[in-house]
């Protein structure tokens, strides 16, 4: 059986933090792993699978709970935690693109 919980947060950990953005190495895999995040997003949608959200929203890595918080509010699933997760990260996260992306999805939510 497909482990989804380690794909996840295997693909996430490819995400650039801010000081990647200087290695274009560490670009073209950030690139290629986020082409992998939506395919894996999209089969997780279709299926029906939610049931390591709650997990990896409770990861120890920002990446990793902040994709999990975005897909969690695309698929109407953990809104509530999801929307906590990304204001801990907003406020709280050592990374700047973390903390810039997670207000803008926030703010988005707040003008629906």
């Amino acid at each position: 059986m497909r482990d989804y919980y380690k794909e996840f947060v295997d693909i996430s950990l490819q995400q650039c933090r801010e000081d990647d953005y200087l290695d274009p190495k560490k670009i073209r895999a950030h690139n290629i792993a986020m082409r992998k995040m939506k395919r894996l997003q999209r089969e997780l949608q279709s299926n029906g699978v939610t049931d390591f959200f709650q997990k990896l929203l409770k990861h120890e890595d920002d990446r990793v709970r902040m994709n999990a918080a975005v897909l969690c509010l695309q698929l109407h699933f953990c809104k509530t935690e999801a929307v906590e997760t990304l204001s801990h990260i907003a406020h709280s996260s050592t990374d700047n693109t973390l903390r810039f992306s997670a207000k803008m999805v926030l703010k988005g939510i707040d003008q629906t």
